[in-house]
């Protein structure tokens, strides 16, 4: 019995009918059902296969902090290859995401794959950077339940979610979550308002036609008074335009709030261009990177798209920022058309014609345009090398012919042209009393095998075994020919 791995062929030979096993598939010619488990473990080795060799599991999450992190796989493999190029047991990432790598286990290519979760940075706990107080209202309070963590504490080192205090200031708060992930520390600034002061805040933005109905929240005072004489804490705008409130903070101050809400102008990107390709080409499409989401008129949705498929396609895309505003580019034409059949010449008695029929024709004699001669056939008057362009829109193939006229063929004696010898096996001589230009070997059924100028000695061993003819041109053209065999 043999038995075949990717590493070595292992022969065993005791009385057993023999097996091969590939590292494809099993062959199991053996009438011993016995050794069928061993023979399985044997070659079992030889498959790759999934295995935990990733230290750190399936799946983690990493504070945002912690980035650049590094995975580490089990050592004493070999040939580790993780899919960041990284090539030892350990590979550094700067994003969350999904990553694996391969490695060799003695002779066995085991994978691993684990995915790499953020835990992101809270860049904002308080609701606003400043808190305004009536003077006289001191102690005050700053903080909310909102934000309550054990392990969270104030700069003054009061470790409670509401801070009371009586003077002035920046305030900061931060806590350390149950991964140890340190949240951004955000600060409120404390400012003391006295007796009749009159606060006027201001503030404009911009926003895409999605974000309406839009929220505005009282950030301050009490018993809020909008435009529309409406006296909720919260406003819904419908659309741009000018919103404002007045209230009243505690006895001390009237704070007049105005928010200009303007159109937020949002272009997409501009997709190029009309295009017209043959297959088996296909028209590749791509877009800046920067959005959040594409979503194209073939119904794709990544940043870059492949189109292989015959048709005519008008195709745009929708493009979305981060902050929800849409819009759609310009349209571009796209068409893929099918290729050209590959053409052939046929010649016919006094006639070549090329096949398929149904597509547009050009000739060409000797590389030079026959003007008018645009339909599927052609007569012959003078030998020569015919070359055909079969198109059809963009798509277009050529085929030639070398076409040799018998009545172009000048009857000479046989001293005056002789080759030799004949049979001929690599090199054939030619013997002539007529001054040549040109010289065309070809086969029987007139495709060219050689072409050349004249020269005395000429070299055939290229030729496959068979019937040849050789062609001589003078410089009117005449034509002077013989045939010969090549062994």
């Amino acid at each position: 019995m043999k038995i075949k791995t990717e590493q070595s062929e292992v022969e065993i030979l005791k009385g057993f009918s023999k097996m091969k096993i590939s590292s494809n598939r099993f062959c199991v010619t053996t009438p011993f059902k016995s050794m069928l488990l061993f023979i399985f473990l044997v070659c079992a080795k030889s498959f790759s296969a999934k295995a935990s060799i990733i230290v750190q599991g399936d799946t983690i999450k990493v504070c945002s902090l912690d980035f650049p992190y590094t995975l580490t796989a089990n050592s004493g493999l070999s040939q580790y290859q993780w899919n960041t190029g990284s090539m030892n047991d350990t590979a550094v990432i700067n994003n969350a995401g999904k990553y694996w790598v391969s490695a060799n286990d003695n002779g066995n290519i085991v994978s691993d794959t684990i995915i790499v979760l953020s835990r992101n940075i809270e860049t904002e706990i308080f609701k606003t950077d400043k808190a305004w107080f009536c003077i006289a209202d001191t102690p005050w309070f700053i903080g909310s339940n909102e934000i309550f963590e054990p392990s969270g504490f104030w700069n003054t080192g009061t470790k409670s979610n509401v801070l009371q205090i009586s003077i002035t200031g920046k305030y900061w708060y931060e806590f350390i979550d149950s991964t140890f992930c340190i949240r951004q520390i955000d600060t409120v600034e404390v400012i003391g308002v006295s007796d009749s002061t009159v606060l006027n805040f201001s503030k404009t933005i911009a926003l895409c036609a999605s974000s309406f109905p839009y929220e505005i929240n009282v950030q301050l005072g009490d018993n809020p008074l909008w435009q529309d004489s409406s006296t909720d804490f919260l406003f819904y705008a419908d659309s741009a335009g000018t919103y404002y409130y007045e209230s009243y903070l505690s006895s001390c101050a009237i704070i007049y709030d105005t928010i200009t809400i303007q159109d937020k102008v949002f272009n997409a990107p501009t997709l190029c261009c009309d295009t017209l390709v043959c297959m088996p080409d296909s028209v590749a499409l791509s877009l800046p990177a920067g959005f959040v989401d594409y979503f194209w008129s073939t119904g794709q949705n990544a940043r870059s798209i492949f189109i292989a498929k015959e048709g005519v396609f008008n195709v745009w895309v929708r493009v979305t920022d981060s902050s929800n505003c849409s819009a759609s580019t310009n349209t571009i034409i796209v068409e893929l058309q099918d290729s050209i059949p590959k053409p052939s010449i046929i010649q016919n008695g006094a006639f070549l014609v090329v096949q398929p029929a149904g597509f547009t024709y050009q000739w060409y004699r000797n590389d030079s345009l026959l003007q008018g001669q645009t339909t599927s056939g052609i007569r012959n008057v003078l030998s020569g090398v015919y070359c055909v362009r079969v198109s059809q829109g963009i798509c277009f193939d050529s085929a030639c012919y070398t076409y040799i006229n018998p009545v172009g063929i000048t009857s000479i004696k046989e001293n005056e042209l002789s080759i030799y010898p004949n049979p001929v096996n690599d090199v054939m001589r030619i013997e002539s009393k007529v001054a040549f230009k040109e010289i065309i070997v070809s086969d029987v059924h007139g495709a060219i095998m050689l072409r050349t100028a004249f020269e005395s000695i000429i070299d055939v061993s290229a030729l496959q075994a068979g019937i040849y003819f050789i062609h001589c041109f003078n410089t009117e053209g005449q034509n002077y020919s013989r045939k010969f065999l090549k062994e």
